[in-house]
């Protein structure tokens, strides 16, 4: 039985931090690690051509522009004076903006030189316009580009409110965003300490906050006895003060500290418990939670298809409260089931939805992981062009809110797709995986520079430099061997097997060279296919794909590169890759 793979993070809510599990491939952890210093704005502008309009007395160019965002795709003609407009626009309300470069020259102003040179000219002024974040989400520019009414610049958004257990949203459909609990070396020692101070003052309320946080921080220590121990308190105390709320709270996270640690049924029978207290206080979205919860629980223990019909159950009850979030949330863990079960078409369908209501949110990141899950699965049925479309406006999207992970994971997908087409492009496939690699180890990701080392390797082998892709190979394997740490073992010991397998390749390749041998096998490295089929409609938005996937035995949908090929192998799709992993 497949199992999914989930990690644990701790949201705040009203200074009570709650467990919030997801699956291991979420970006929910992104959030917390987002740098608003390298954000940039995901508009692109260029000029595609030029055209001479009006009477043959009076004729003017005009330059036809291609502007493109993560949600629209659509082309404007503008004169030159239209470009003097903004520019005038521009610069009385944003002194550092941008000059635009002027001529005096009135004749030979239609010369095919003078025109082209000035289109460059144009070019240059929108690209300085738009590496700019504020200029670039100004009302002018974006009216000048034709941009009004798309979706702006989350700065200038109304902010969404928390999702909690406590039944209740600020707006009426949206709750709010997580909020990730902090805590420092020192919060232990203080909790503590507060703790001894409430005993001696008795004041159970408080005890049980305190038990939860203290727990809690034991848990993420590794500390599990213990960790465990102090939920187990921090239950009793909600339970002798008859506090229903913190009781609900304490549960679920008592749940989760047994899921986190290999106790899944005891976390099950004591989210029951939870899910029949928030029954009788009457609070469907604090159920809906649990249901989650439980969903996740059971999916990591193998029974998928138990998991997923929790999930639905959740989906129902986010959705008779209008929980926006919480329905966008449970639809996206619904889609990744429904395709770990082989349901493909379910599974699309499902993430469709999601990305739907992720866009009612303005959640930017969100989209972005929707986007390339669906990129995904257009490369499992083939679409490699319409996969790398989907990619791009995520890469974009995850530019645009400074979301450096997300950035490096669509770069190692933009590579390997690059690399699997049959008229793929070698070297844009290590450019991109080379830009990956400079984020992974910025962001100090040593799975992400492993991927990035082999998918390196990947390409040099198919462009028979097996010297240059034994090193990247032996840096992929030694990162996974010492400092990756599996989310599940099982799959990352056949990993190693592969890179091992790989390296022994690499190292008869280049034996082979050195006794001026040629490779007999010969062919490609990769499978390659350039199939393809419109998903974009009239506009460039995102047409459903999901009448374009047939229900079969799918792949695991993940996010790196090469394992998700192995999948593929799995489906016939590689006889090659499959010989060389044999």
């Amino acid at each position: 039985h497949k199992k999914l793979g989930v990690v644990f993070l701790i949201t705040d809510h009203e200074s009570f931090p709650i467990y919030h599990p997801c699956e291991d491939s979420s970006w929910l952890p992104h959030r917390a690690s987002l740098r608003h210093e390298s954000r940039r704005p995901g508009i692109k502008a260029h000029i595609v051509r030029t055209e001479s309009r009006g009477p043959k007395s009076a004729m003017y160019t005009t330059y036809v522009i291609h502007v493109k965002t993560a949600f629209h795709v659509r082309g404007v003609s503008r004169r030159f004076s239209d470009f003097a407009v903004l520019d005038r626009k521009l610069r009385a309300k944003y002194p550092n903006a941008p000059e635009l470069v002027r001529t005096n020259r009135i004749l030979g102003t239609l010369s095919p030189g003078f025109v082209q040179e000035r289109r460059q000219q144009l070019q240059d002024y929108l690209d300085a316009l738009l590496a700019n974040h504020q200029l670039a989400h100004s009302d002018i520019a974006r009216n000048f580009l034709a941009l009004h009414g798309v979706m702006q610049d989350p700065a200038s958004m109304p902010q969404p409110a928390p999702e909690s257990m406590s039944g209740g949203a600020k707006e009426e459909g949206i709750e709010q965003e997580e909020t990730f609990w902090e805590y420092t070396d020192n919060s232990l020692a203080e909790f503590l300490s507060q703790l001894s101070q409430c005993k001696s003052a008795r004041d159970a309320p408080q005890e049980a906050r305190l038990l939860n946080k203290v727990g809690l921080i034991m848990c993420e220590k590794g500390k599990q006895t213990e960790g465990i121990v102090h939920l187990q308190r921090a239950v009793s105390s909600s339970r002798l003060v008859n506090d229903r709320r913190s009781l609900l709270r304490c549960l679920s996270n008592l749940a989760c500290a047994h899921f986190k640690f290999g106790g899944r049924l005891l976390a099950v029978e004591l989210l029951e418990e939870a899910i029949e207290l928030a029954q009788r206080l009457g609070d469907a979205r604090a159920e809906a939670g649990c249901l989650r919860v439980m969903a996740l629980a059971q999916a990591a223990d193998g029974d998928m298809a138990q998991g997923l019909k929790r999930m639905l159950e959740a989906g129902e009850l986010y959705a008779s409260v209008s929980d926006v979030r919480g329905q966008a949330a449970t639809k996206f863990c619904e889609g990744v089931m429904q395709y770990d079960l082989g349901n493909s078409v379910e599974g699309v369908t499902a993430m469709e939805k999601s990305l739907v209501l992720r866009r009612t949110l303005k959640d930017k990141i969100g989209i972005a992981e929707v986007l390339n899950r669906l990129g995904l699965a257009l490369v499992d049925i083939g679409y490699h062009l319409q996969a790398l479309d989907y990619f791009e406006r995520a890469l974009a999207l995850c530019q645009e809110e400074g979301d450096v992970s997300g950035e490096a994971s669509t770069l190692r997908l933009l590579a390997y797709v690059h690399f699997a087409q049959v008229d793929g492009d070698r070297k844009m496939s290590l450019q991109l995986f080379e830009r990956s690699l400079a984020l992974a180890r910025a962001n100090a990701d040593v799975s992400g520079q492993a991927t990035c080392h082999e998918g390196v390797a990947d390409v040099l082998m198919d462009m028979d430099d097996s010297k240059l892709a034994l090193e990247h190979y032996s840096q992929a394997l030694l990162l996974r061997e010492t400092r990756v740490v599996p989310a599940d073992p099982q799959a990352h010991t056949r990993h190693i097997q592969l890179l091992r397998s790989k390296l022994s390749r690499a190292k008869a390749q280049v034996l082979e060279a050195s006794e001026g041998m040629s490779d007999a096998e010969g062919g490609d490295f990769l499978w390659r296919n350039n199939a393809g089929l419109g998903a974009l409609d009239s506009d460039g938005e995102l047409a459903p794909i999901a009448e374009g996937v047939e229900n079969r035995a799918a792949p695991q949908i993940i996010d790196t590169g090469i394992a998700y090929y192995k999948e593929l192998a799995t489906n016939a799709v590689s006889m090659a890759l499959t010989k060389l992993w044999s």
